[in-house]
C-alpha cells in the first residue's frame, strides 16, 4: 500500500489543531511528523487556522487532507440501484430523502462502495454518506481562509481504514473500535479492504462519567452487542473465516471494556499505538495520539484512491 510522499493532514477539535505529515520510505514504517497546537478563535466563535507549522515550518504552501467533523455526516448501508454510474448518486438520494436529517437541496452526498457479498443478495451495496451542504462549505472556507490548499475532504472511518491497513492482523481480518466524545465508531478490515463500518450510540464522554455499575449492567453489555452483530454480520455476508482480533483506539482507558470482549466475544483486543506502528521524531502520549488520530488516518491516505475511497 503506497503512501503519499509528504502527504499533510489536518484535524481540529475543540480549540486544538492537529497536523501531521507522512513520508514513505522505502519498505520501512511511514516517518511521521505531528504538531498539536492551541488555536484561537475569531470574532464569530471559529478555530483560526493560520500560521500553523509542522517541524518548524508553514503548511500554507502544502496541499492538505482533512476530515469530517464528528456528528457532522450520516451513514446509511444501501443497496444500489439498477441506473447508470453518473446518476446513482441522485437515485441512492431519491430513495434515501425521508430518512435524512436535511432536504436533498442542502445534502452532499457521497457513495463508499462495499466488496459484493457472498451470501444474501447479488446488488452492490455502499454506504450513502450524507453531510450538510453548508457545513461543508465552511469547513472548506475555514482552511481556505488559512492559505491551506484542501486537497481532500475525508471520513473518519476512512482514516481508520488506512491505520488498520498498517497492522499486521489485517492480513487476517481485523475489528478496530474507537470512542469519540459522543460516540464508538466500528470498522472491520481485511488486507486493506473495508468490509463494514459500524455507529455506536455510546461515547468516550459517557463512558469516562458512568458509575461501574452502570458500565457493567448496560453500557459495556450495549457495545458488546453490537460488536457480535457486526462480527456475525461480516461472516454471515462475506464467507470469510472470523475475525480473532479487535484494536481498541487510543484514549479509552477502559480495562473492564477489554475483559468483557474477551470473555464475551472470544476474540483477542489490543490497544492500538502510533508509537509502535511509526517512525515518530518523539512518543506521544494516549491523549496526544487520540488527538491526531483521525489526522494520521488521513495522512495515509493511499495515492490512487479518489473521494470517499
Amino acid at each position: 500500500m503506497s503512501v503519499a510522499r509528504g502527504r499533510a493532514a489536518i484535524t481540529w477539535h475543540g480549540g486544538r489543531a492537529a497536523l501531521v505529515r507522512a513520508t514513505h520510505r522505502d519498505q520501512s514504517a511511514p516517518r511521521l511528523e505531528t504538531s498539536l497546537t492551541e488555536v484561537a478563535k475569531d470574532a464569530h466563535g471559529q478555530v483560526d487556522l493560520s500560521g500553523l507549522q509542522l517541524a518548524g515550518q508553514p503548511v500554507q504552501r502544502s496541499a492538505i487532507s482533512s476530515v469530517l467533523p464528528d456528528g457532522s455526516y450520516q451513514l446509511l448501508l444501501e443497496e444500489l440501484p439498477n441506473a447508470p454510474r453518473e446518476e446513482m448518486r441522485s437515485a441512492v438520494g431519491w430513495r434515501i430523502k425521508d430518512r435524512i436529517e436535511m432536504s436533498l437541496d442542502d445534502a452532499v452526498i457521497e457513495l463508499l462502495e462495499m466488496p459484493a457479498k457472498a451470501r444474501g443478495g447479488t446488488n452492490q451495496s455502499a454506504y450513502a454518506i450524507i453531510a450538510k451542504r453548508e457545513q461543508v462549505s465552511a469547513q472548506i472556507a475555514r482552511l481556505k481562509a488559512a492559505g491551506l490548499k484542501l486537497d481532500v475532504l475525508d471520513l473518519p472511518e476512512l482514516c481508520m481504514r488506512n491505520l488498520a491497513a498498517r497492522l499486521r492482523q489485517d492480513q487476517e481480518g481485523v475489528a478496530f473500535l474507537h470512542f469519540t466524545d459522543n460516540g464508538g465508531l466500528l470498522t472491520i478490515t481485511r488486507q486493506r479492504v473495508l468490509y463494514l463500518i459500524r455507529h455506536i450510540e455510546i461515547g468516550q464522554l459517557q463512558l469516562d462519567e458512568s458509575a461501574d455499575t452502570q458500565l457493567s449492567t448496560a453500557l459495556i453489555p450495549s457495545i458488546c452487542l453490537e460488536l457480535q452483530r457486526s462480527l456475525d454480520y461480516y461472516e454471515a455476508n462475506y464467507d470469510l473465516p472470523a475475525v480473532k482480533t479487535l484494536v481498541l483506539g487510543p484514549g479509552a482507558g477502559l480495562a473492564t471494556l477489554k475483559a468483557a470482549i474477551t470473555e464475551q466475544l472470544g476474540i483477542k483486543v489490543l490497544d492500538l499505538d502510533l508509537n509502535a506502528m511509526f517512525d515518530l521524531a518523539q512518543p506521544l502520549s494516549a491523549d496526544d495520539q487520540k488527538a491526531c488520530l483521525f489526522a494520521v488516518g488521513a495522512a495515509l491516505r493511499p495515492d490512487s484512491a479518489t473521494a470517499w475511497e
